[in-house]
């Protein structure tokens, strides 16, 4: 039970926190290896035997090597996440002017549409007449509200010659 306990409580640790106190250990192990350990002894270490300062240490840069390279992996993954949101506004653009082109080759409605995944045009349905009669009704209370004049109204205002008087003092 004790030893469950004491892997909750390094879990709670933050990963990067454990990992980079992982790195210095090995990198003072690495050193203090290169220092103290004579050079072509063979040595008998976990299981392996055999074993000269030469493997050992090369055993410790191969995993050091592997957290360089998941540094490199995070640090270019940081620059990809930082331009997706450009690249993804270059794929929409792009998008968008594949859809035009492919709308204006085929045309708006052609069934051929479906092929590239496109959506054809289909002709706009008809409205009833209590659908048209509301909507006049509407676009003439918006018309009241924000005072604005239809195109006869705003003809009968411009027509006629404009003519100015203008009177000089003698």
């Amino acid at each position: 039970m004790a030893f469950e306990k004491t892997n909750i409580a390094r879990s709670s640790e933050s990963t990067s926190y454990r990992r980079a106190k992982l790195v210095g250990k090995l990198h003072t192990m690495r050193a203090g290896m290169a220092a103290l350990l004579p050079d072509g002894q063979h040595m008998v270490i976990g299981g392996r035997s055999d074993c000269t300062r030469e493997d050992l240490l090369s055993d410790i840069d191969a995993v050091l090597a592997t957290f360089k390279a998941a540094d490199d992996l995070t640090v270019q993954l940081a620059v990809l996440r930082a331009a997706e949101p450009t690249l993804l506004a270059h794929v929409v653009d792009a998008l968008r002017a594949f859809e035009g082109l492919m709308r204006a080759y085929l045309g708006p409605s052609s069934s051929q549409l479906l092929k590239v995944g496109l959506k054809p045009a289909s002709p706009r349905r008809r409205l009833t007449p209590e659908e048209l009669l509301a909507a006049h009704v509407r676009s003439t209370e918006t018309r009241k509200i924000r005072r604005t004049l239809g195109k006869n109204q705003k003809k009968a205002l411009k027509s006629g010659p404009v003519t100015v008087k203008v009177e000089t003092k003698k």
